[in-house]
């Protein structure tokens, strides 16, 4: 039998000048009470330029604020811009 312990899908926004202009984290399957809430706390993050979301997500989401998996999935939004220049 196959699981996920910690699923969520992110929706996101960046305008064309590389900044956040929104993040949607949906949780799906989570193990722990504070995962949930740190969904709604990624909102801080929104007007960030994406080529500093490496170092932002960790200096505004920490502790009980945060989830492990959906700080990483945050930070992994700083590669959109190479991605996206990478398909056009």
């Amino acid at each position: 039998v196959e699981g996920s312990l910690h699923e969520y899908s992110v929706h996101a926004v960046v305008d064309g000048d590389g900044v956040l202009h929104s993040v949607e984290p949906h949780p799906h399957s989570l193990p722990y009470d504070e995962c949930p809430s740190a969904a709604a706390k990624a909102q801080r993050l929104v007007g960030t330029p994406v080529d500093e979301l490496r170092t932002a997500t960790p200096a505004n989401l920490r502790g009980v604020d945060h989830c492990t998996h959906l700080s990483d999935t945050l930070r992994g939004l700083a590669d959109v811009r190479v991605l996206g220049a990478s398909v056009l």
